[in-house]
Protein backbone atom coordinates (compact mmCIF):
# COMPACT_ATOMS: atom_id res chain seq x y z
CA UNK A 1 0.00 0.00 0.00
CA UNK A 2 1.56 3.50 -1.31
CA UNK A 3 -0.05 5.33 1.45
CA UNK A 4 1.00 3.43 4.38
CA UNK A 5 4.92 3.81 2.95
CA UNK A 6 4.22 7.78 2.60
CA UNK A 7 3.32 7.37 6.06
CA UNK A 8 6.09 5.85 7.34
CA UNK A 9 8.74 8.23 5.38
CA UNK A 10 7.12 11.21 6.60
CA UNK A 11 7.04 9.95 10.02
CA UNK A 12 10.85 8.86 9.74
CA UNK A 13 11.31 12.46 8.57
CA UNK A 14 9.64 14.26 11.32
CA UNK A 15 6.84 14.99 10.23
CA UNK A 16 4.00 13.90 11.21
CA UNK A 17 0.39 13.57 10.03
CA UNK A 18 -3.00 15.41 11.86
CA UNK A 19 -6.77 14.38 10.95
CA UNK A 20 -8.79 16.81 10.45
CA UNK A 21 -11.64 15.21 9.48
CA UNK A 22 -12.18 12.44 7.18
CA UNK A 23 -11.59 14.60 4.12
CA UNK A 24 -9.07 16.51 5.84
CA UNK A 25 -4.94 15.04 6.70
CA UNK A 26 -2.36 18.02 7.47
CA UNK A 27 1.32 17.00 7.30
CA UNK A 28 2.81 19.08 9.78
CA UNK A 29 6.88 19.23 11.08
CA UNK A 30 7.65 17.36 14.67
CA UNK A 31 10.43 20.31 14.99
CA UNK A 32 9.19 22.86 16.80
CA UNK A 33 5.58 21.84 17.88
CA UNK A 34 6.48 20.29 21.42
CA UNK A 35 9.68 19.24 24.01
CA UNK A 36 10.04 15.66 22.41
CA UNK A 37 12.23 14.79 25.55
CA UNK A 38 9.69 16.61 27.86
CA UNK A 39 6.69 14.42 26.15
CA UNK A 40 8.31 11.06 26.04
CA UNK A 41 8.73 11.61 29.83
CA UNK A 42 5.43 12.32 30.56
CA UNK A 43 3.91 9.66 28.11
CA UNK A 44 6.15 7.09 30.24
CA UNK A 45 5.04 8.21 33.46
CA UNK A 46 1.31 7.62 32.08
CA UNK A 47 2.43 4.43 30.96
CA UNK A 48 3.89 3.51 34.26
CA UNK A 49 0.38 4.59 35.77
CA UNK A 50 -1.79 2.92 33.35
CA UNK A 51 0.39 -0.64 33.37
CA UNK A 52 0.15 -0.80 36.92
CA UNK A 53 -3.56 0.23 37.36
CA UNK A 54 -3.94 -3.07 34.49
CA UNK A 55 -1.31 -5.35 36.93
CA UNK A 56 -3.92 -4.38 39.96
CA UNK A 57 -7.45 -4.86 37.64
CA UNK A 58 -5.91 -8.46 36.23
CA UNK A 59 -4.94 -9.39 39.95
CA UNK A 60 -8.24 -8.46 41.01
CA UNK A 61 -10.33 -10.21 38.04
CA UNK A 62 -8.05 -13.32 38.27
CA UNK A 63 -9.32 -13.32 42.17
CA UNK A 64 -11.74 -16.25 42.19
CA UNK A 65 -13.00 -14.71 45.64
CA UNK A 66 -13.78 -11.66 43.75
CA UNK A 67 -15.26 -12.72 40.64
CA UNK A 68 -17.51 -15.34 43.01
CA UNK A 69 -18.33 -12.52 45.74
CA UNK A 70 -18.85 -9.41 43.75
CA UNK A 71 -22.10 -8.12 42.17
CA UNK A 72 -22.08 -9.22 38.65
CA UNK A 73 -22.56 -5.02 38.41
CA UNK A 74 -18.39 -4.89 40.16
CA UNK A 75 -17.34 -7.92 38.10
CA UNK A 76 -18.24 -6.04 34.63
CA UNK A 77 -17.16 -2.62 36.19
CA UNK A 78 -13.69 -4.03 36.90
CA UNK A 79 -13.70 -5.64 32.97
CA UNK A 80 -14.75 -2.19 31.84
CA UNK A 81 -12.03 -1.18 33.54
CA UNK A 82 -9.64 -3.83 32.43
CA UNK A 83 -10.56 -3.06 28.74
CA UNK A 84 -9.88 1.01 28.93
CA UNK A 85 -6.26 0.39 30.66
CA UNK A 86 -5.23 -1.75 27.85
CA UNK A 87 -6.37 -0.11 25.00
CA UNK A 88 -4.93 3.37 27.20
CA UNK A 89 -1.49 1.59 27.10
CA UNK A 90 -1.62 0.07 23.53
CA UNK A 91 -2.20 3.98 22.79
CA UNK A 92 0.87 5.09 25.26
CA UNK A 93 2.90 2.79 23.83
CA UNK A 94 2.32 3.68 20.02
CA UNK A 95 2.64 7.82 21.23
CA UNK A 96 5.99 6.55 23.23
CA UNK A 97 7.50 4.70 19.87
CA UNK A 98 6.14 8.06 17.57
CA UNK A 99 8.43 10.03 20.29
CA UNK A 100 11.53 7.78 20.57
CA UNK A 101 11.52 8.00 16.43
CA UNK A 102 11.31 12.02 16.38
CA UNK A 103 14.03 12.21 19.05
CA UNK A 104 15.96 9.54 16.84
CA UNK A 105 15.29 12.04 13.76
CA UNK A 106 16.21 14.93 16.02
CA UNK A 107 19.41 14.00 16.67
CA UNK A 108 20.59 12.72 13.28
Amino acid sequence: NNNNNNNNNNNEKGIVKVVVSEQVEIWVPWEGLLDVSKELARVQRLKGKAEKELMGLNGKLANKGFTAKASPQAVEAALTAQRDAEHRLKELNNREQQLLQASQHKKE
